[in-house]
């Protein structure tokens, strides 16, 4: 059953697994390493999912928390620690668990690398497209705006018309102390459930013309392929406040730029500069000038400057070549019928998406 893909119950596995270990782990592991091909694995459905419900999101197979033997070497890096009594005992020991992690690993690794490779050839095809890839790495906020508050960040609730709080940080604690139920958070109800639904709320309100818009924007943009994206959900959202944002300002949640996504993506650097140039170009322009506002841009292409030449003229003489995914991302202020939100777009190359 494991080697056709097929579900098997907790309780069997384990049962089966505590009559024969060994055939048990060798399966499940060949078959995990079977799956975990980044060529394939994002293109099946079916396998990401037997690999969420029978590994990743399964707490209950006693397999993989299983200590096995391993070489000196690999526990030296996971950092056993072991008495001195006992150490001969126990210092090669590791978990199964460390069996699959090993071959994700060389999973990214192998990816990184063919990444790394395919966008090496993209740059270095022609002195055009390293002209280009120089301007990629100098494209920041700047080219979007003329003026900008620097000191100001990035909020849902900058905006006059945007998502406010009905109360500050200071009412909402005096509320608490005079409140009956020391142990009921107002603040945390506050910002995580209603200022956060109420930011989700107009999400999905203003979601389809704020979409409508980018469409509309991209339609003229040669070669390039505009893909909508999900509304976040409220976890999602929790989450990345409560990761992301932990030491913002009250209300943490208004620093959810990206409740409204879409994206552009693009065959090559060339279409890639020209698409940030016709985009920002756009919104700048009297047809959306008045509906649209550059708040932010993020360009992880930056770090690829690393140095210059003598003469400071602002040539780029070297480069990191990326062998991670990354994007340019720019968070616009939207506007319709009296009310704002902050949107994401994210600009991506065909071999990164």
């Amino acid at each position: 059953m494991i080697n056709k893909g097929k579900i098997l119950s907790n309780d069997v596995f384990n049962l089966c697994w505590l009559h024969n270990k060994n055939k048990m782990e060798d399966a499940m592991l060949q078959k995990c390493e079977e799956l975990l091909n980044i060529e394939k694995l994002y293109n099946n459905i079916n396998d990401q999912k037997w690999l969420e419900e029978c590994v990743m999101d399964n707490r209950n197979l006693l397999l993989w928390m299983n200590e096995v033997k391993g070489s000196e070497h690999e526990n030296k890096e996971e950092n056993i620690i072991t008495n001195n009594k006992d150490q001969n005992e126990t210092f090669e020991k590791r978990l199964k668990w460390h069996d699959l992690q090993t071959k994700c690993i060389k999973e990214i690794e192998k990816a990184e690398k063919k990444l790394k490779k395919a966008f090496e050839k993209e740059i270095t095809s022609n002195e055009e497209s390293l002209d280009n890839y120089k301007k990629l790495t100098q494209f920041n906020i700047k080219s979007c705006v003329k003026h900008r508050d620097k000191d100001k960040e990035c909020r849902q609730d900058n905006d006059l018309n945007g998502v406010k709080s009905i109360f500050n940080e200071q009412e909402l604690l005096k509320i608490q102390i005079s409140s009956e139920d020391m142990a009921f958070n107002f603040k945390y109800v506050y910002d995580f459930e209603v200022y956060l639904n109420e930011l989700l709320a107009r999400a999905h309100i203003m979601n389809d013309p704020f979409q409508a818009e980018m469409e509309n924007i991209f339609r003229s943009c040669e070669g390039c392929k505009f893909e909508p994206g999900p509304i976040k959900t409220h976890n999602q959202c929790k989450l990345k406040a409560q990761v992301e944002y932990k030491d913002k300002k009250f209300p943490k949640s208004a620093h959810i730029i990206d409740v409204l996504r879409c994206q552009a993506t693009f065959p090559n650097i060339e279409r890639l500069v020209q698409g940030l140039e016709h985009f920002t170009s756009l919104i700048r322009s009297p047809q959306y000038s008045e509906k649209f506002k550059v708040v932010r841009v993020k360009n992880v292409f930056e770090d690829a400057q690393q140095g210059k030449n003598d003469n400071n003229n602002n040539e780029i003489t070297s480069f990191n070549i990326p062998q991670k995914n990354k994007d340019v991302k720019i968070n616009l202020l939207f506007t319709k019928d009296g009310k704002s939100i902050v949107g994401e777009v994210q600009f991506l190359f065909e071999i990164m998406s």
